[in-house]
This record gives C-alpha cells, sequence and structure tokens, in this order.
C-alpha cells in the first residue's frame, strides 16, 4: 500500500519533456559509411536526471519531514554485508538531511508529519535500479545490462496535493573495487551534487 501510495505521488502527469530529451542525449550509437567504420561511443558510466522546481513551495526556514517509509533497498548488492547495507541506507538519509539542512530547511522528528515530505530510494543491482525507475517514474538512459548499476534517487512531494514537487535521480555503474569508506564518501558526493541542482 505505501508503494502504491508513493507512485501516486511520484508519477505526476505525463513524462516530462525534460526526461525524454535527457534520455535522448545520452543514448549512443554506431555510425557507418562506406569508406569506413565508426566505432560507437562507449556508454556513459553514470547519468543524472533532475525534474521539477521546489521555486515557491520550499524556502529556508521551511519544515521537511521524511515519507513514511525509505525505499532503500541493497538486500542483492554483492559488495555489501548485511551490516555494511544498514549503514550504508542510513548514512544515505543522513547525508540527504544534512544537504537540505545547508539550504536552511528544518526536519520534523515524526516522519510523514508535514506537508511536503522527501521520499529517499537506492539500489545496488540491476534489477532493484528497474524497480525503483517504475516507481520515480525517471529514466536516465544508461540501458546497458551488461554493468551492474546503482542508483540513488531522491524526491520531495506534496501530500496535499499527491504529487512529486521535484525528482532527482543519480544512476551509475556499481565499483567493485571501492572500499567502504569510499563508498561512504562517494554516496556524499553524489548526494551533494544531486541536490546542488535544488534552487529554493
Amino acid at each position: 500500500m505505501l508503494k502504491r501510495n508513493a507512485r501516486i505521488l511520484l508519477g505526476i502527469r505525463n513524462t516530462s519533456l525534460s526526461v525524454l530529451l535527457a534520455s535522448l542525449f545520452v543514448a549512443c550509437g554506431t555510425q557507418s559509411t562506406s569508406q569506413e567504420h565508426i566505432p560507437s561511443v562507449p556508454p556513459p558510466t553514470s547519468a543524472t536526471v533532475v525534474v521539477g522546481s521546489l521555486k515557491g513551495a520550499i524556502q529556508a526556514g521551511s519544515t521537511l519531514s521524511w515519507y513514511k517509509e525509505n525505499f532503500i533497498d541493497l538486500s542483492d548488492s554483492a559488495y555489501l554485508s548485511a551490516d555494511e547495507q544498514r549503514e550504508l541506507s542510513s548514512a544515505l538519509e543522513a547525508f540527504v538531511e544534512s544537504a537540505f539542512r545547508e539550504k536552511g530547511i528544518h526536519f520534523s522528528d515524526e516522519r510523514g508529519s508535514t506537508r511536503y515530505q522527501i521520499i529517499v530510494a537506492g539500489a545496488g543491482s540491476n534489477s532493484k535500479v528497474q524497480e525503483l525507475h517504475g516507481l520515480f517514474k525517471v529514466y536516465p538512459g544508461l540501458g546497458h545490462h551488461e554493468v551492474n548499476h546503482g542508483a540513488v534517487m531522491i524526491a520531495v512531494v506534496d501530500t496535499a496535493r499527491n504529487y512529486a514537487l521535484w525528482r532527482g535521480v543519480v544512476e551509475g555503474q556499481v565499483q567493485s573495487q571501492l572500499s567502504f569508506d569510499q563508498r561512504l564518501q562517494r554516496l556524499n558526493t553524489i548526494v551533494s551534487s544531486l541536490l546542488n541542482r535544488i534552487e529554493l
């Protein structure tokens, strides 16, 4: 039921033109001529898509709360122990909250207690990333299935009007050789770069 409610909040109108254009810009292919063969461009290893705006709805001094649950699922990540999965999940929420606080946003202690709420999602495998695409309705367009992808997805939803004001997604290749501390540092960098795109 919660996932269904989150789908309703995140499934705003039809696919936005900006999402379609972003997908087109990252699509790669091959070209050939009768004289020579030009090899295909290697697929990108990461992509970022941002849809929507918080201007006019949320400003410094506003109070947000977390959505009733998060959608972070690292359970089939091949590179993390169960303890590391829990720690990374907690760190993701902490990094998101810290980035919003730096913008002057306050947080309620009670989940789901404000009109504007934050949904956070994360995945460490292709199958889980695909599930999140269906939830967030944002498709970065990496599309090459031979590479293992991870994703961080963040949305700010207006529960009174039942839709997402802003959605941001970073999707990229999972790096198997990183230490756990490097993964935490990379995650913090990803969250910061994504939320730096928000203008209040």
